[in-house]
């Protein structure tokens, strides 16, 4: 039974035959420090880029950097913070997406990708006043899943701020 399921696939892969794409839906979500702690916002209209997380390694590992520091602690902080921000800019233009998707008015967006075995859920926006670096990234295992539901968290302390007690509107 297994070989003929292996037979069947080989021949599904020799005639150009992709298997299944996989579902991906997501809400992305900001913070705002409220008088009773931090309050869980939607990121409407901001376009989603998606990567093979195998296929962009230095971008992974440039937004790991990234996502390890407070860069609004020290201005030396938030200089190379600004650096290494720009850098990955020019990766994310530069490097094979596998989709893009754009999130609607309640920060929820839904697309498809080839089956791979991790993604590298990227969104940004360079035109906030006074947050040079605000985007969020995600890297989420697919490895067999049919379907991927994740929350793209652009501040990174919205699940802090839910886990602690404290209020949250979370896009429906």
């Amino acid at each position: 039974m297994r070989s003929a399921a292996f037979a069947a696939f080989a021949v599904i892969a020799a005639m150009g035959i992709a298997p299944a794409d996989v579902v991906v839906v997501g809400v992305a979500s900001d913070c705002a420090l409220v008088p009773s702690g931090f309050d869980v916002m939607p990121v409407p209209q901001h376009e989603v880029l998606i990567f093979d997380s195998a296929k962009v390694l230095p971008l992974v590992a440039a937004l790991r950097k990234l996502g390890q520091d407070d860069p609004f602690t020290h201005q030396e902080t938030l200089d190379e913070s600004v650096a290494l921000y720009s850098r990955i800019m020019e990766m994310t233009r530069k490097m094979p997406q596998i989709a893009t998707a754009k999130t609607d008015n309640k920060g929820r967006f839904k697309t498809r990708v080839p089956r791979v075995d991790n993604l590298l859920v990227f969104s940004f926006d360079n035109m906030i006043e006074g947050r040079p670096l605000f985007y969020g990234f995600r890297e989420v295992e697919v490895r067999g899943r049919d379907t991927v539901a994740f929350e793209l968290d652009f501040c990174g302390y919205c699940k802090k701020a839910r886990a602690a007690g404290g209020p949250s509107k979370k896009a429906k």
